[in-house]
């Protein structure tokens, strides 16, 4: 049954997405954006994994987000990449984190075109940044104009320090409160112990205390007999 409820609340998740130009407060499957940093077009080079295998450069609307997600104690950084602006299903989202690499690439041909001058034309690709989480071997290749790809890793590459940052933080502050909440166990424990130790020793005194007042209590002859004690004799009046 409880299946059954995490099929449905997927689904729900599936059919309530936010349709680029995201902001924030916006929902993409199970993230949630928090912080909208730079978005646009880019062209995507084909992974081959698609039912054709096809490679080419594919343009994709790609939005590079901070989001929050299940498992993650702060904004983690997200590259979600739609066909176009307003429509609501991403082609792919790509989780980034501390095993996350990007590098500039300038590609070269061996058979560049030429102008009228006989200059080599610069190909309209050749800017690129590839982005690769070494943790899963994925890998995204983008290209843009020489200075939005320097802009785009830039600030890639800036979150990536940032989110090293806060996650440093917030496991710090997770040890201090584990520290905290184990000290705080530990001092209930020993007052547990303590509680233990003075009831054992009010029992003590209480067995000693009836001890002591069943000696002082004369014995029944029926009691002096059984251990061989001669009868009581009163004193003379």
């Amino acid at each position: 049954f409880n299946g059954g409820l995490d099929d449905l609340n997927q689904e729900e998740d599936e059919f309530n997405m936010s349709a680029p130009p995201l902001v924030q407060g916006d929902k993409v499957q199970h993230y949630t954006i928090t912080e909208t940093i730079v978005q646009g077009w880019l062209y995507k080079k084909g992974s081959g994994n698609d039912i054709w295998g096809r490679r080419w450069w594919k343009p994709r609307w790609v939005t590079f987000v901070l989001a929050v997600y299940p498992g993650q104690p702060v904004p983690m950084p997200l590259i979600i990449s739609h066909h176009a602006p307003g429509v609501p299903f991403p082609a792919h989202v790509m989780e980034l984190n501390e095993s996350t690499v990007i590098m500039a690439i300038d590609r070269t041909t061996q058979t560049a075109a030429k102008d009228s001058d006989g200059e080599d034309i610069e190909e309209w690709n050749r800017h690129c940044f590839q982005i690769v989480n070494s943790g899963t071997n994925e890998s995204r290749i983008f290209t843009a104009p020489l200075q939005e790809r320097n802009e785009w890793a830039f600030v890639i590459n800036k979150e990536l320090y940032s989110m090293e940052e806060r996650l440093k933080k917030a496991r710090a502050k997770e040890e201090i409160g584990e520290y905290t909440q184990g000290r705080k166990e530990e001092r209930k424990a020993k007052r547990l112990g303590m509680d233990d130790l003075l009831n054992e020793m009010k029992e003590e005194k209480m067995n000693e205390m009836n001890q002591q007042r069943e000696a002082r209590r004369p014995m029944s002859p029926a009691r002096r007999r059984s251990i061989g004690l001669p009868p009581r004799v009163s004193p003379p009046r």
